[in-house]
């Protein structure tokens, strides 16, 4: 009896019975219905963002303690700040006289804000987001290095107030945006500072310079002698490499703004440590005793000293004409004030959640005004209503034919029998005048298709 095949399955070696046909038109449906039910999905979702709205506009901010004036040019800036407090990433211990960090960023391996601009490239690629705006792209670099662990968010920073958040993002001139080729020359230094040899060594600055040639050159830049330098403290470095002294760095950033005109695009990176450096106050109009200054920190930084923000003003920035473009990416520690800009703008935690959302449901930032009125208010009325609606302007529409024809019948029917009044009464106007008997009369067949 044990040794017998259950009722309830087919002995083995029996054949599976063949599936029944699958109905194509059963499918169908169910997809549609699933198709309703995700879009009703998100326009709920959609309503509770409109709710949710965080009320604080996302524009620059004037930055009172900049003693920078705004620029003509288009000069923007990626940098990272700490999200845990106000200050920089820079580390109090350290080493020389300026205090350089032994370690900074995840692992020592620094280069958080270029990895999360390319990660985010790169896989915006795939999921298609609703936008490729500036403040899509910075709520994508944001959201990559909290999933990586990191304590940075990006920091944008501009040299005027005419910054537009909803335009594409594009590291070439925006007179090239809505164009298939360059309205100008394209320029760009590459610098990598990993400091072999010191405390402070990092592991990655090398690699962001290679990942950040290859992006540029994806996006048009030329990547010939007369178009790229690139400067590595790399002892086994390709040929042509300078190293990131602060004499070569100087150099380079002034051969970067040399002869620039309207419609160039020129871009700088730089990788590695970033510090502050106290000084005595240059004037007696100075409020402070002691006045503190960023910069970037070239490999021989222990017998040359960094690179403070007001020699990058004089060689890079004042240099650049109206219409000229030029996009920054100092990795570094205080990157955000290395280079000193009027204006800057970091996301808050309302708005980082509301932007995230958007994302998430599907939401361009970049909409027409009056086609967002009239979507918000559309979102707003629950189906219920939508669907009370539409059956109310049916029966109106009915009710509306059908008094129509009532209107026309009556006026058809109301016309002869105006015109027989007045006949009538002309007749006994005639006969009490004249004594002559009219005998025609509107039924008969010649009057009748006489008077109509």
């Amino acid at each position: 009896h044990r040794l017998m095949p259950s009722a309830s399955k087919p002995p083995t070696g029996a054949s599976n019975p063949t599936p029944k046909p699958r109905d194509a038109q059963k499918e169908k449906d169910y997809e549609r219905k699933k198709q309703r039910v995700k879009e009703a999905h998100r326009k709920k979702r959609i309503r509770a963002l409109m709710k949710s709205a965080p009320g604080e506009p996302v524009k620059l901010h004037y930055d009172t303690d900049c003693r920078s004036p705004a620029t003509e040019a288009h000069v923007v800036m990626f940098s990272g700040v700490s999200s845990e407090s106000k200050g920089e990433i820079a580390g109090s211990s350290g080493m020389g006289w300026y205090g350089m960090p032994r370690r900074a960023g995840k692992g020592g391996a620094g280069g958080a804000c270029a990895n999360a601009l390319l990660h985010y490239l790169k896989e915006s690629d795939r999921t298609k987001p609703p936008d490729r705006s500036w403040l899509t792209t910075m709520v994508g670099m944001q959201k990559w290095l909290s999933k990586e662990g990191y304590t940075t968010v990006p920091l944008l920073s501009a040299g005027n107030n005419n910054f537009d958040f909803r335009r594409p993002f594009s590291i070439l001139n925006p007179q090239c945006v809505n164009s298939q080729r360059l309205s100008g020359r394209t320029r760009a230094v590459l610098i990598g500072c990993n400091y072999p040899g010191t405390e402070s060594a990092l592991d990655g600055a090398w690699a962001d310079v290679s990942k950040m040639k290859r992006y540029i050159a994806s996006v048009g830049f030329s990547n010939d002698g007369d178009s790229l330098m690139v400067l590595r403290d790399d002892p086994n470095g390709k040929s042509g490499e300078l190293q990131p002294t602060k004499e070569n760095i100087l150099e380079a950033l002034y051969w970067l703004a040399l002869g620039a005109a309207e419609g160039d695009s020129l871009l700088l990176h730089f990788s590695g440590h970033g510090v502050r450096v106290n000084r005595p106050k240059a004037s007696e109009t100075d409020d402070e005793t002691v006045v503190a200054e960023d910069g970037l920190v070239p490999c021989d930084y222990k017998t040359e000293g960094p690179i403070l923000d007001r020699e990058l003003q004089e060689i890079l920035v004042s240099r650049l004409p109206k219409g000229c473009s030029l996009v920054m990416f100092l990795d570094c520690c205080r990157g955000g004030s290395a280079l000193e800009l009027p204006y800057n703008f970091k996301l808050s935690p309302k708005q980082y959640a509301f932007e995230k959302e958007r994302m998430a449901v599907g939401w361009p930032v970049r909409r027409n005004p009056l086609a967002a009125l009239v979507d918000r208010t559309v979102n707003m009325v629950p189906n219920n209503c939508k669907r009370a609606l539409r059956i109310g302007a049916q029966t109106a529409d009915a009710t509306c034919e059908t008094i129509g024809g009532v209107l026309q019948a009556a006026a058809d029917s109301f016309l002869p029998k105006l015109i027989k009044r007045e006949y009538q009464r002309g007749k006994r106007k005639i006969h009490k005048l004249t004594g002559v008997k009219v005998q025609f009369e509107p039924h008969d067949e010649r009057t009748h298709r006489f008077l109509f």
